[in-house]
């Protein structure tokens, strides 16, 4: 039996970009819901509009030429409509509140189409702003699932953000699918997708280009349940770009992210792949555990960047880098603190080249990360500066199988393929690649124990 269907241009919209069409297109999704759920269908048209509340057993399906784009003038949530609605993870990112598609406490719930949804950035939040301004106010997450469960998200285009694109906060069983998201460059803090304290939730088949993060793993869990773990995860076969920032980011919270595989995947931005346990000297910082990344291609001026974080006295380490092929520039680094280093890293078949550097700035030869950190609002992860492929420091076990790294560069600009501070088992040895031409390859820095 077909699902009901509810046009809503037979609820008044009217789809010319002009008209505010919010009160027609929530009346089509809550007459599907007093009849027990169905399909409301978003015909060809521009749609300007506020919040549209989702409902249990819901399809919203956005029809190929459908496009949904926030109106400035149209009515938007309160901030205080459900009392798990985060405006912003830091005040300082000026966050209000407001998205334009809310799914709270939802069963069954789905966007699904061809169709585009458009956070209309230069009109919402931007106003002729410079490049990472701040602004005095702006809509949070365009998309927020808030514990929802039997979520899917499949086939269309998210575009121009104002903050986050997609947040899945609380949730349990989530496919987000084919989806092409994009943020505007001018932004800041404009991520793609957000998986917040969810379980059992996979992404596939997505390409995401933001300004900000692609793709984050949190577990900032205040405002839920106890419980709410970060766990069973699966993101593959995706394509992932960040102009500034991390194509995978996982940290951010006071809880516990654990099991999530990442394969497949072609990430490219400021840093590759970025793990931090402690983000803001707000929070304690989360538990880590039990990460794969393989088969994957990751091109970035910073491959890894891996941390506790400042100060963090959780966990973090059984982090698997597998069947990988990384292009960098500067230097990848994986350092927990003195009094709580991290666990186990693994790296099986990991091919690295790396540039010549940053021209002038992989100069200095501090060793620790913590100076850097010091006094900071945020906990920022960057080692530019560090004359080393590879930074290990504050390490319980640092394992190398069937890898290779290969450096080019001139001058002093590295020091060494890989340094080791405070390692307490390693088959890895500091190797030093000075002054190589850049077409010349080395064999890998690291050796069995003993050989």
């Amino acid at each position: 039996m077909s699902p009901l269907e509810f046009d809503v241009k037979g609820f008044g919209a009217v789809g010319d970009g002009v008209a505010d069409d919010t009160a027609a297109i929530q009346a089509a999704l809550d007459a599907g819901a007093e009849q027990g759920g169905g399909r409301v269908v978003v015909p060809a048209g521009r749609y300007a509009c506020g919040t549209l509340f989702l409902r249990d057993n819901l399809e919203l399906y956005l029809a190929a030429g459908a496009l949904l784009k926030a109106a400035p003038q149209a009515r938007y949530n309160a901030p205080e409509c459900f009392p798990e609605n985060l405006a912003t993870v830091c005040g300082f990112e000026r966050a209000d509140g407001r998205h334009l598609i809310v799914a709270y406490q939802c069963r069954n719930v789905a966007i699904r189409g061809a169709g585009s949804i458009d956070g209309a950035f230069a009109e919402m939040a931007y106003h002729g702003a410079p490049i990472w301004s701040r602004p005095e106010t702006r809509p949070s997450q365009m998309l927020f699932f808030c514990r929802c469960e039997d979520v899917e998200v499949s086939g269309i285009t998210l575009q121009n953000a104002c903050y986050w694109s997609l947040f899945l906060f609380g949730c349990r069983r989530a496919v987000v699918a084919g989806l092409h998201v994009s943020t505007d460059p001018r932004g800041w803090c404009c991520d793609g997708i957000d998986i917040d304290s969810c379980q059992e939730v996979t992404v596939r088949d997505c390409v995401v280009e933001t300004e900000d993060d692609c793709l984050t793993l949190r577990c900032d869990n205040r405002r839920l349940p106890a419980g709410c773990d970060c766990r069973e995860i699966t993101v593959r076969d995706c394509t992932l770009t960040s102009a500034h920032a991390n194509a995978v980011r996982v940290g951010v919270g006071d809880g516990v992210i654990r099991g999530a595989r990442f394969e497949r995947l072609t990430a490219r931005g400021g840093c590759g792949l970025n793990v931090c346990g402690r983000y803001l000297p707000t929070q304690a910082g989360t538990e880590i555990a039990d990460l794969v990344f393989a088969h994957s291609t990751v091109v970035a001026p910073i491959p890894f960047f891996v941390t506790c974080g400042y100060g963090s006295r959780r966990a973090v380490g059984g982090i698997v880098f597998s069947d990988l092929a990384v292009t960098a520039s500067r230097c990848g680094y994986f350092g927990g603190m003195p009094d709580n280093p991290l666990g186990t890293i693994t790296f099986d078949n990991v091919r690295l080249q790396f540039g010549p550097g940053a021209a002038g700035e992989n100069a200095w030869d501090e060793t620790g990360m913590l100076g850097r950190w010091q006094g900071q609002e945020v906990f920022y992860q960057t080692s530019d500066g560090l004359p080393y492929a590879l930074l290990v420091e504050h390490v319980r076990d640092c394992r190398f199988a069937e890898c290779a790294l290969a450096m080019a560069g001139t001058g002093r600009r590295w020091r060494a393929a890989v340094r080791l501070v405070n390692v307490a088992h390693t088959n890895a040895r500091e190797g030093l690649c000075l002054d190589l031409d850049p077409a010349e390859s080395i064999a890998a820095p690291w050796e069995a124990a003993g050989t």
